[in-house]
């Protein structure tokens, strides 16, 4: 656990621009994290990382400066509010 809440801790210390943030490295070192100890994964979250390293490399094409945690702030806060309403 800390080693996960480390990793999450230095990509979002230095700010979250998608010029800066590298989603795809950060989820590696989570995999990596993973496997040391021995944490079975569903296979749709592979599929899922996959998705997000694709997604993260033509949001910095085509915006780089963009804030990710400003602009998905609010979308998060309502999905965990909505979460906590349905009880998962």
């Amino acid at each position: 656990v800390d080693e996960l809440d480390r990793l999450v801790k230095d990509a979002t210390v230095r700010g979250v621009t998608l010029k800066d943030l590298r989603v795809a490295a950060l989820l590696n070192d989570v995999l990596a994290a993973c496997r040391r100890h021995r944490i079975r994964l569903e296979a749709n979250f592979a599929t899922t990382v996959v998705a997000i390293a694709v997604v993260e490399g033509i949001g910095r094409q085509l915006d780089p400066e963009l804030d990710l945690l400003r602009e998905a702030g609010p979308f998060l806060a309502r999905a965990v509010v909505k979460g906590a309403r349905e009880g998962w």
